[in-house]
This record gives C-alpha cells, structure tokens and sequence, in this order.
C-alpha cells in the first residue's frame, strides 16, 4: 500500500511538473484507462525523438487514463551536437567535439551541393566526373589520402581511401554501394549489417574495418592512421587523425583551427572564391570534363597571380634580446637548440637538447665537449619552418627528443660568455694571467649557431 502510494504521489509530480514547463506545447488527451490503455496501473512511458539536426524535439507522456503529446520543442543550444545520440558516435565522443568546437576529432563532409571544411567553412561546390583530392598529408610524414569522384546517374559518387599499406575503393555498383566495395584491387561484396576487418602481418593488431549498416553507410576505419570515412553513396565525411593537423591540404581544407584562407591550393595560393580554389585539387584527364568553361578564365587568372597568405612577426627583437639578456644572468649564458644546415641549405637541422650557448655580441670561452645528437628536415617544409620560429624565439621543443638522430657530432659547450671589450683590454695581462683562467674558445669545436 506504501509502495502504490509513493508511486501515485512520483507520477502526480512528474505531471505537474512537465505540465509548468512545457505548458504551451502540450496536447493533452484523456480516455478510459481500462478500455484502451495496454499499460498496468502504476506504469509511465516517457517518449523523445529528437530530429537529425538536433533542433527539435517530439516528446510523448503516457500513463493509464491520460496522454500527453508535447510537440517542436526547441533544444537548449548547450545540447546541440550532443542530441540526437549517436550508435557510431558514443556520448563521450560529442562531448569532446563540442568542447573543442567540433575539431577534435575533426571532420569534414562532401554534400551534393557543398562541401564544410575541417574548420567548419562551408562553401558551395559539386563534383564532377574528374577525381578529386578531398584530403592529404602535404608534408608527406604520413601516407594518407582521400580523393572521390562524381559518377554517372543520380549524383553518386567514387570514393578512394589510401592510408598506410591499405587502398580500398567504393563505387556504385548494381544500383548499391555495399556491392561495389574494393580492398587492395580485390572485389568484396559486402551485406547491410555484415563487418570485415582486416590485421596486421607484423603486428597481428587491427588494421583496417569496414562496417556496412543497415541504413546503406559504409565505414571505412584505418587504425594505423586513425581515419575513418563514411559513404552512403551521395554523402562523404572524413575524420581525419590529429597528426595532421595543420599539414592538410585538399577540398576539406588545412585543419588549423581557422577559417581564414581555410582553402588554399597545392601551391599555398589564396583565391577570393574557395569554389574557385577547389578546382585546382582537381586531377585533369582526358576523359574527364576538366574546369567548367564558365570559371576557367577565372581560375587561370588567379592562378597566374597567386596571392598568398604572409604570417608578419611582430617586430620585438630587441624586447626578446632584453628577456634573453634578464633570463640569461650575469654569464650570458642562455640554452638554445643549435642550429645547423646541410646539403647546401636543403636541409636544416636542430640538435635534440637544448646546450648553453652565448647570446649574440657575446664570445663563449672555453668548456666540456658533449657528443650531441641532430635531427634534420627539409628546409622548405612548414614543420621544419615552425621549429625554426619557436627556437628564434628561446623556446625548449620537447619533440626533437623523440624524433630520429640524423648524426651525432661533439660540440663545444659555453661555459662563460665575455664581451669583445674585455677581452681585447685584458690581452695586454694575458702573458702574466694565470694558465687556469678561462681562456676564449678557439673555435674549433664550435657549432654553426645561426643568430636571426
């Protein structure tokens, strides 16, 4: 008796409840409980159906004697991308997508008519029979693409995926994509609902899954690289991994967090159209309908200029030469990575640690040999370019610890720092100095430190 009454006392504040808050929405209909509900006495049904957007809501109360139906129902804004909830896409997954503004993971989405960027820039374009670069690693640190193509009947398309040592490819075949599936150039049919996956020879670890749904998408999930594209024959999304993040390039843009000059071309030009600029991740063939007549005077146009996008320091030399100077103390020592190049300036190269040099105007005197390691890149590269900035600019880069030696040479460490003045006013003493004073390095040993 305890018991009904608790449960009489729940529903009755329940109803009071959604009915105070959602009073302009509720339709409200009341029956005979015994002829026409299925439900027992002290039994509730609750109801929500969020929309694909996660705009609106449908929610239905239910209990024997009366029925509620509360109808568009606006979803508060701190849920959106958080509703609907997704089977592919767990809860933990969206939250983190919201938090950091839909970029980890990132993703980008080819529609029939547009296309929205890894930076959530959307602009409008549509593909056609040429295969396209949708997105790739342009460093080429890591072997990853993604291409499609537009296909003949009812605007599907030809999807392309090489990461690692898979290629698989998906094309509408009898009238279904699951049909049309390719692993390495071997047709494998697949059904709705059935999963492959495929491991490792080294590793023996999963290195690839493809997941047909039910619905007619196909995910295909590379774990060595951590991407994953999703195709239902029409719609393509890429998740693209983390590592390359700010290396991107293709129609789904570089992956850098902003929207500004989000499209650029393969050579780093910048266009006022990013339609415009799509065309040039465009690969031309001969059997293909190439740039449309309508915009080709354009898109050679601006090819020809090629504006691109120029990062101006701000000019604090000196403000940086005083910091220095503070943080280095009385010595004049400060530890910086070194800097050195090769193959005559095709490559550059930072030695791992972080040694004590002397700051600029300053001569080191002479201290212990080390053996140092180096690690080099190509000049020209964008990472090798942003550890060349955070070194110009005294910072310690952790990562060239964990990255390859490219050889290991000894260097001569600073274990003093004197100015020219000094010495050249102390030479006339030097023949009655003692032998165990600090004498200036020779030189001999000293790294190519290169002061900008």
């Amino acid at each position: 008796q305890d018991l009904k009454q608790c449960s009489n006392i729940f529903t009755t504040y329940a109803k009071n409840v959604l009915e105070s808050a959602l009073y302009p929405y509720i339709t409200e209909r009341i029956y005979d409980s015994n002829s026409v509900s299925s439900l027992s006495h002290n039994e509730i049904v609750f109801q929500a159906i969020i929309d694909r957007e996660g705009q609106e809501a449908q929610l239905k109360f239910e209990h024997p004697g009366f029925e509620w139906d509360v109808k568009d129902v606006r979803i508060p804004s701190c849920m959106k991308d958080v509703l609907p909830l997704s089977v592919r896409n767990g809860p933990m997954s969206r939250l983190i997508q919201k938090s950091s503004s839909q970029q980890t993971p990132a993703s980008c989405r080819v529609e029939p008519q547009f296309v929205s960027t890894f930076d959530n820039k959307t602009y409008p374009y549509t593909l056609n029979d040429c295969e396209h670069l949708l997105v790739k690693d342009c460093s080429g640190s890591i072997p990853v693409a993604v291409t499609a193509r537009g296909s003949q009947g009812q605007g599907q398309k030809i999807v392309k995926i090489v990461s690692g040592q898979s290629y698989v490819e998906i094309k509408p075949e009898q009238g279904s994509i699951i049909n049309g599936v390719y692993i390495n150039g071997q047709h494998k049919p697949m059904r709705q609902g059935e999963t492959f996956k495929k491991f490792s020879h080294e590793t023996g670890r999963l290195s690839l899954e493809i997941q047909s749904y039910l619905d007619g998408v196909i995910v295909v999930r590379e774990f060595q690289s951590n991407l994953e594209v999703s195709y239902d024959g029409q719609h393509i999304e890429v998740v693209a991994p983390q590592l390359i993040r700010t290396r991107a390039c293709g129609l789904c843009g570089d992956m850098n967090g902003e929207t500004t000059a989000d499209l650029r071309s393969p050579k780093m030009c910048v266009f006022q159209k990013p339609r415009i600029a799509a065309y040039s991740y465009m690969m031309p063939e001969t059997s293909c309908q190439g740039v449309p007549s309508q915009d080709k005077q354009e898109y050679e146009s601006e090819i020809r200029q090629c504006v691109r996008k120029v990062v101006v320091p701000t000019p604090l030399d000196e403000l940086t030469h005083r910091f220095v100077r503070v943080k280095s103390g009385p010595s004049g020592i400060v530890n910086k990575h070194i800097v050195e190049y090769r193959a005559n300036g095709n490559e550059i190269c930072f030695s791992k640690v972080a040694l004590p040099v002397c700051r600029r105007g300053s001569v080191p005197v002479i201290g212990q040999m080390s053996s140092t390691p180096f690690t080099c890149f190509l000049t020209h590269t964008e990472r090798a370019q942003h550890i060349k900035t955070k070194i110009q600019a005294n910072e310690r880069v952790s990562v060239l610890k964990m990255l390859p030696t490219s050889y290991t040479r000894m260097i001569e460490e600073a274990s003093g720092c004197r100015n020219p003045s000094e010495m050249h006013s102390s030479s006339s003493n030097s023949h009655s100095s003692s032998s165990s004073h600090y004498q200036p390095s020779t030189g001999r040993f000293q790294p190519q430190i290169y002061n900008y």
